[in-house]
């Protein structure tokens, strides 16, 4: 750690301003440039890359020592390389000297120190200048201050007032870039600008020099946070239900809540300002304000301008990078990505393998991920000091796929497979049938000049798959042709297949029962093929549930579980069944009249009992019956007059399963199968007298994105964005078939 140096003498800092801002200056006006600078500690090697108008030799030194590190010239395009074997320390800077024009550039580096270690703190030669600088103008007491008298008449934009009375400098990492706008802040200090939709680049200027990944982003549901329909409705509806409790609701404003759920699925427009408040919105969706650059939703710009975790503490974030949008977004010119040696790229600047805290493989990593893939919701709709009654917890879990996958099988921590498997690994992969980590290898086009193409040992896909796909038109949903590759494009496929590759299922049942006799069988769910539970992500609205069907030997049905009925939903249009079971609930809880029930508009409940399938196994004594869904369940727990939770008389929570995030005080996320695990659900099948035998055990494994009750839950509060035809649209996928058992009678 650098020693902290207080320095109270304003001629001393304006001196080397200036002197440190002419240092830069050379480089602004060269006719040479350096435009990356990367040592490899592991390897003893430094890599240099940059341009020159003209065909005379560049002179390579470090800019601290002078000493000699190699010459290089540029072809006929005017681009140089030179790489440098064999060095036991690292240049802190380099410097390229050619035809009288001279270019300087700071030295990225993967382990080690560099040339001026052990000097006296140095300007030029440290790395910690975000986190020193965060110390001051971090998040919290935030004000426009006065600077101590260190730089009379000046002022210190959101500086904390209890540090402003004197002027700290660490000796810290200061940038040619940093220092001409610092060296402009002294003479004219306001406020950055807010950012302008310039400031994001459009997929389709990426689109030129990176075809295939546009292709593979533009169908998959990065592209389709900021439209989906499903989403905007349950944001609209949670945002009204909180002001209607005495919240501020998730419109823009200042309030904690603001923005909460557009920063992950609108980054842009989130960061742009281009959202009202509630008041100011009229009604309309937050997605009806979304700007051009917003409606590409987690674009290229989002992910490859994230220079490292956001470590601050806030809403439902523990300060480890993690969750509710936990990471810092510097829009520019330099696109973050995962190679240690990129080519040039004549269109922006590449920062590849570090982030900001100069950790390696930070994109690569499934940290990454979790800066949104672990969501985290306030108790309660108004914000208050409430707590998850059952965690206790300050939040609630809505997601929570980074922390199952880092703490299970395939993570840092509990790992029992051999090796860390990222996310990455499962998502942006070949895919199944093919192993986890399993990359393409071939070229990937950089620039659409043959001059920069290149091999690459492993080439990472877009598709990012899941069980999402667009309830809604967009691009290659339903698509059975495959890429360059040998991918399947369509969303709807590689859903299939990769929903078929994540889970095992058998049945146990004895041989032979008497007629008249109760038959055990156990059906044994194993979660085989994922990094996380199963189901995960907004798991309380998943269904990955077990099908049961029990025939004698006519094919008449003896016991039935996880079936469906076609029924009419008029309130949603459909007024007579319509032949397709995918849009029907299941069949534990059931409307008065059978069918899903009514919702209640204003308070988006669902008027339902226990049904035929209502499971009985939590029953004391247990009855072993009834649906196995193994999605997890929003819960409200019961309050008395003064707010405390109910009990019964056993001291059980008082507690009733919810649709709605807002609506709940718990999120039991009990239910999903960890990675690698096996559930046993046992159900006793009732055998009738005088029954034909043998009977036969049919039991599949089937999963669906959301409840249908749920969408039209959505489609009654929200029917400007939610309709019958999306319920159509949600369709089922068949993971599994167990082998089928038959049972003799005897």
């Amino acid at each position: 750690m650098k020693k902290v140096i207080r320095m109270f003498c304003r001629t001393s800092l304006i001196f080397l301003l200036i002197h440190f801002a002419s240092f830069g200056a050379l480089a602004q006006n060269a006719s040479v440039t350096v435009d990356t600078a990367r040592w490899n500690g592991n390897k003893d090697r430094l890599v240099m890359k940059g341009r020159s108008d003209t065909l005379n030799l560049i002179f390579l030194s470090d800019a601290l020592t002078g000493k000699e590190l190699a010459t290089a010239q540029a072809d006929d395009d005017g681009y140089w390389i030179a790489k440098v074997n064999g060095l036991s320390i690292s240049p802190c800077y380099v410097r390229a000297v050619s035809g009288g024009s001279t270019a300087e550039a700071r030295v990225k580096r993967t382990g080690g120190n560099c040339s001026s270690a052990g000097l006296p703190p140095d300007l030029t030669a440290s790395i910690y200048t975000d986190k020193l600088c965060f110390l001051c103008h971090g998040d919290d007491g935030k004000g426009i201050v006065g600077s101590g008298g260190d730089i009379q008449g000046k002022s210190a934009y959101d500086t904390q007032r209890a540090i402003a009375e004197e002027l700290v400098h660490a000796g810290i990492d200061v940038t040619r870039q940093e220092l001409k706008a610092l060296t402009a802040f002294l003479e004219n200090p306001t406020p950055l600008q807010p950012l302008e939709t310039v400031d994001f680049s459009d997929p389709e200027q990426c689109r030129i020099c990176h075809p295939r990944q546009f292709r593979e982003w533009s169908g998959n549901m990065m592209a389709y946070s900021a439209l989906s329909p499903t989403f905007s409705a349950l944001e609209a509806l949670g945002s009204a239900f909180s002001v209607s409790q005495g919240g501020s609701g998730f419109a823009a404003g200042d309030h904690p809540t603001a923005l909460f759920c557009q920063s992950c699925h609108n980054p842009v427009d989130t960061l742009l300002g281009s959202f009202p408040t509630l008041s100011d919105s009229n009604g309309h969706a937050m997605r009806d304000f979304a700007t051009k650059a917003g409606r590409g939703g987690i674009s290229c710009d989002i992910c490859h301008q994230i220079s490292g975790p956001d470590t601050s503490l806030g809403f439902g974030r523990l300060g480890d990078g993690i969750a509710n949008t936990a990471f810092v977004l510097e829009p520019g010119d330099t696109k973050f990505g995962p190679l240690d040696n990129p080519e040039y790229s004549p269109t922006h600047t590449s920062a590849h393998g570090q982030d900001i805290n100069m950790q390696d493989g930070y994109l690569s990593s499934s940290e990454f991920c979790g800066t949104c893939h672990d969501v985290r919701i306030p108790p309660d709709a108004n914000l208050t000091d409430a707590v998850d009654p059952v965690t206790n917890e300050p939040f609630q879990r809505l997601e929570n796929l980074f922390t199952e996958w880092k703490n299970g099988p395939y993570g840092p921590i509990n790992n029992t497979v051999g090796g860390v498997v990222t996310c990455q690994d499962c998502h942006m992969d070949l895919g199944p049938p093919e192993p986890a980590g399993s990359y393409a290898e071939g070229e990937t086009t950089v620039y659409p000049r043959p001059r920069y193409v290149f091999e690459r040992e492993e080439v990472s896909t877009h598709y990012f798959t899941g069980i999402d796909i667009a309830l809604v038109d967009f691009p290659d949903q339903d698509n059975e042709a495959r890429d360059e590759n040998g991918n399947v494009i369509g969303q709807v496929q590689r859903r299939q297949i990769l929903m078929e590759s994540a889970a095992e299922i058998a049945v146990s049942a004895p041989a032979d029962a008497d007629s008249g006799s109760t038959i055990p069988i156990t059906v044994h769910v194993t979660n085989s093929g994922t990094g996380h539970n199963l189901p995960s992500g907004f798991s309380q609205e998943r269904q990955v549930w077990v099908e049961l069907i029990v025939s004698d030997n006519n094919g008449q049905t003896v016991y039935e579980s996880g079936t469906l009925v076609d029924t009419a939903h008029p309130e949603t249009g459909e007024t007579e069944p319509d032949g397709n079971l995918d849009d029907e609930d299941l069949r534990n809880l059931v409307g008065p009249n059978g069918g899903s029930g009514v919702i209640d508009p204003l308070t988006l409940e669902a008027d339902v009992i226990h049904g035929p399938d209502y499971n009985r196994r939590h029953e004391d004594p247990p009855v072993y019956q009834g649906l196995a869904n193994f999605g997890n369940e929003f819960i409200r727990i019961q309050v008395d007059e003064n707010g405390e939770p109910m009990r019964d008389d056993q001291g059980h929570f008082i507690e009733e399963e919810v649709l709605m995030p807002f609506l709940s005080t718990h999120t039991d996320n009990s239910f999903s199968i960890p990675a690698l695990k096996t559930v046993d659900v046992r159900y006793d099948v009732d055998v009738p007298a005088g029954i034909e035998g043998p009977l036969q055990i049919n039991v599949r494994l089937r999963a669906r994105a959301f409840p249908p009750r749920f969408l039209r839950a959505l489609a009654t509060g929200r029917p400007d964005l939610v309709n019958e035809k999306m319920v159509d649209r949600n369709r089922i996928v068949d993971m599994v078939f167990a082998v089928p058992v038959k049972v003799q009678i005897q």
